[in-house]
């Protein structure tokens, strides 16, 4: 069982699902992607798997549209990096981006589905390494890369 301490409150977890959830709400609660923002970003409910990638589903809708019927690149890069921000918090770990490198493969369609994926590659004592990727219709449309400076284990 992982102690966690969040604002001077030790809580008790079994799984990182739960660790993933209280340190979202206690650290994070005004991000778009957590509450959402009316019809413009929507609440990414994240899950966990047991491999330790972290994903979740939502629909690419009009808003995000840049060139026709293709959601633009800056919001696909703004899904992928909170997932990986959400990937570490289910590690009890608080970070920040401190670069993101973004490959685009393929459009994604507005209109669809998509799923964004993250998982950790490398951690240190400062830094985390992730991955992350946003599959539509079963293919990978953009990858990223992003390297997290740790501020806070909440984990002890």
């Amino acid at each position: 069982m992982a102690l966690i301490k969040i604002n001077n409150k030790k809580l008790n977890f079994k799984d990182n699902k739960k660790i993933l959830k209280e340190i979202r709400n206690s650290v994070h609660p005004n991000c778009v992607f957590n509450k959402g923002n009316g019809n413009l970003f929507p609440n990414l409910l994240f899950i966990l798997d047991n491999d330790g990638v972290i994903k979740a589903n939502f629909k690419c809708k009009p808003i995000f549209q840049g060139y026709s019927e293709q959601m633009h690149g800056g919001f696909i890069s703004a899904f992928m990096d909170a997932a990986m921000t959400n990937c570490l918090f289910s590690r009890g770990i608080i970070a920040v981006t401190v670069n993101l490198s973004i490959r685009f493969l393929k459009p994604v369609k507005i209109g669809d589905s998509a799923v964004v994926r993250a998982w950790i590659i490398k951690e240190s004592k400062r830094i985390c390494d992730l991955k992350s990727e946003v599959n539509q219709n079963g293919l990978v449309n953009a990858r990223a890369e992003g390297k997290f400076m740790i501020n806070e284990r909440v984990i002890s």
